[in-house]
Formats: C-alpha cells, sequence, structure tokens
C-alpha cells in the first residue's frame, strides 16, 4: 500500500523567490538606479535588494531583484549572466 505524504503550502516567501535572481559581483559604487537600469531590459523590476554593510551602509556587491513575472526572472538569469553595472562586471 502506497503512503500519501502530506503536502505542505506554499509560503509567500517561497512565491516570491521564483520571481528573483540572485546578482553578484556588483561595482560596489553600484546604486539601485545602475541595477535596475541594468536588469529592466528584460522585463519590469518590482523590486532590488541591495544589500549594505549595517554599519557604514555602504553596498557589498550583490543584490536581490524581483521581476513583476517568473518568465522575465528567468529570462534575466539565462541573457543577462555578464551585465555591467557602472564600471563593474556582474553575474
Amino acid at each position: 500500500e502506497a503512503e500519501v505524504l502530506e503536502q505542505r503550502p506554499v509560503t509567500e516567501r517561497q512565491k516570491r523567490k521564483k520571481f528573483e535572481i540572485f546578482v553578484g559581483g556588483l561595482d560596489r559604487e553600484a546604486t539601485e538606479d545602475d541595477v535596475r537600469k541594468a536588469f529592466e531590459s528584460v522585463g519590469e523590476v518590482v523590486e532590488i535588494r541591495l544589500m549594505r554593510h549595517p554599519q557604514t551602509g555602504k553596498n557589498k556587491g550583490y543584490a536581490f531583484v524581483r521581476f513583476a513575472a517568473v518568465d522575465q526572472a528567468k529570462k534575466a538569469a539565462t541573457e543577462l549572466r555578464h551585465c555591467r553595472t557602472s564600471e563593474e562586471s556582474c553575474y
């Protein structure tokens, strides 16, 4: 007899992650506007979380970019593997 495993409901955070991509290797001087300009060519950027050092407030060199649709996030992840923000490449 097969055992039926109970599925847990998908959380809001898990749903949101499908719309998001990680962007590393950012120029430490890059701003949210720089990141938005680099990624808006593939879709509607809904949110940018630019990670900053808690004491200095300086950009840590990575961010999370959330798109309006899952397909836009997938497109960004494949098409913009070596984009540029300011003077640095990002991946």
